[in-house]
């Protein structure tokens, strides 16, 4: 049923199908933690894995054998790589029902691709893993995984005002010592609350910017902001630590509207912050876990792209002088530890330019405006409506591929080859934000990131000024050029800027909206 959702033709159908499956997942994580949990929960564990990404056992078994081959056999490994990018456009595209000629065309690439690698691994007489790998067997001893996954149960008339009957939030905790441990917490409505809602859209309706630092007293909105996300711990974690009490890092696969959450916010048992007793990383898919520790440090002689004080059509865009300075600086870090680096700016930073020379980099840091627009409103594919702005933009948006507008959709970022990246960071607003998928979870651009091969990338939940922006990613560099990991530099910024160590950026509002999505 899974390949039938991923290979739908119709988004619709699509979502029909995983509308059944809804059905028989409900049911069954209802058992698995009722009367027949022993055996069951371990079961509902493994058909929860199979639905988080749509390629299925065949993806997970090519980036297995891709962390085998990498390094030692690169024309293996980019044979592997092109087939993982290309399968999952072809499954994206398939599943929300854009079947075209540019449809035809990937679904053409991505056969020559599927042939091209079969006939590699026949000439080198190598077969791909047949046993499907469990995310306790890529567990240390001190970590640990949950992986959130929302079951719903369908009312007759799914076109209706309310079509669900109920929905329940299961918590899947695995470490590497335990079978897997599902956790009913009840309706995911009343986990994430109105309030919490109703926090992110103020959110994201204006741009976060410093406290005064003068005050002698925090400031208004960030003890509000903190407020609001206190009860998150005792909903979404409280019901997992005893599982989780020894663990110093936590890898957390959100699901619908979990993706949304500022999890640097949730607060601890202690009163603090959940992060400053346990490393939290966020992923994608549990897939990610794979090669989560695969260059997951700083190339310090690696190429780095660097794109900002972009100039937009008159009229356009507002003009981001500030994106400028901000390139410049890291750009400055970068040559102290001699790094080659590519700066684009003004009127060069054109999608085809951009697309050329990105394959080069081991990181690209794009400094610009980034659109989000929920889709329900207008119905338009989400991914044609969301992606970052580029020179010459206009003020207005018109869903075409085309490379000349100014305008880079996630729906065709989705078509790059960003394989060779270790890192892209997206200063920009919003890049983090997508549609919850009853099929994958999220759609928007961090969708389109995983699909082209980005190893992990640098987000915002909601919008975020200036200067906070610039100041916060720099400091994020310093930390990755002292040899902290991509994760521990984000944590690690992210504890300066509460300390008010990062100009502009002490408010919660601008810190907490970084997000480092892996996978």
């Amino acid at each position: 049923m899974k390949r039938e959702v991923g290979t739908a033709g119709d988004r619709a159908v699509a979502e029909a199908i995983r509308a059944h499956a809804d059905h028989l997942l409900f049911a069954f994580g209802r058992f698995a933690t009722g009367a027949g949990s022993a055996v069951a929960q371990p079961a509902f564990a493994a058909a929860v894995l199979r639905w988080k990404t749509l390629g299925g056992g065949d993806d997970t078994a090519l980036r297995q054998f891709e962390t085998q081959v990498a390094g030692k056999d690169e024309e293996t490994a980019t044979l592997v790589r092109a087939a993982l990018r290309l399968n999952g456009e072809k499954q994206e595209l398939f599943s929300s029902g854009n079947i075209d000629d540019w449809a035809r065309s990937v679904w053409g690439r991505q056969d020559a691709a599927e042939k091209a690698l079969t006939k590699r691994l026949d000439a080198i007489g190598v077969k791909l893993p047949q046993e499907p790998i469990r995310p306790s067997q890529l567990l240390a001893p001190q970590e640990a995984i949950v992986n959130y996954f929302i079951t719903r149960q369908w009312k007759a008339d799914r076109q209706s005002k309310e079509p669900l009957a109920a929905t329940v939030l299961h918590a899947i905790v695995e470490t590497a010592t335990s079978e897997p441990r599902v956790v009913d917490l009840g309706d995911p409505g009343r986990m994430v609350d109105t309030g919490v809602r109703t926090e992110i859209a103020r959110l994201r309706t204006m741009r976060a910017t410093a406290p005064d630092p003068g005050a002698k007293v925090p400031d208004a909105r960030s003890l509000d902001l903190k407020s609001r996300f206190q009860n998150l711990h005792a909903r979404l974690f409280a019901p997992l630590e005893p599982m989780l009490k020894d663990k110093s890092t936590l890898y957390v696969v959100p699901d619908g509207f979990l993706f949304a959450v500022p999890f640097s916010l949730l607060a601890g048992a202690d009163g603090g912050l959940l992060e400053d007793r346990i490393t939290i990383r966020m992923l994608t898919s549990p897939d990610a876990l794979i090669a989560i520790h695969t260059r997951e440090t700083l190339d310090q002689h690696g190429a780095m792209l660097l794109a900002g004080g972009i100039a937009y059509g008159e009229p356009g865009p507002m003009p981001l002088p500030g994106t400028k300075t901000e390139i410049e600086a890291i750009a400055k870090l970068a040559r102290a530890r001699g790094a080659p680096v590519e700066m684009m700016s003004g009127r060069d930073v054109s999608e085809a330019a951009l697309r050329q020379t990105i394959g080069k980099a081991r990181i690209a840091h794009l400094a610009t405006h980034g659109f989000y627009h929920d889709s329900t409103a207008g119905g338009l594919d989400t991914l044609w409506q969301s992606g970052i702005v580029l020179s010459g933009a206009g003020d207005s948006r018109w869903p075409l591929r085309d490379e000349k507008d100014g305008y880079l959709y996630a729906f065709e970022l989705m078509d790059w080859d960003l394989s060779g990246l270790d890192l892209l960071v997206l200063s920009a607003c919003e890049t983090g934000r997508g549609d919850e998928s009853f099929v994958s979870g999220l759609r928007g651009l961090p969708t389109a990131l995983g699909i082209a091969g980005v190893r992990r990338a640098l987000l915002t939940l909601w919008p975020v000024a200036d200067e906070g922006t610039a100041n916060f990613t720099v400091r994020f560099y310093e930390h990755l050029a002292a040899g902290l990991t991509y994760s521990d530099a984000l944590r690690r910024t992210k504890r300066d800027a509460r300390d008010g160590k990062v100009a502009g950026a002490r408010d919660p509002g601008v810190w907490a909206a970084f997000v480092l999505f892996e996978g």
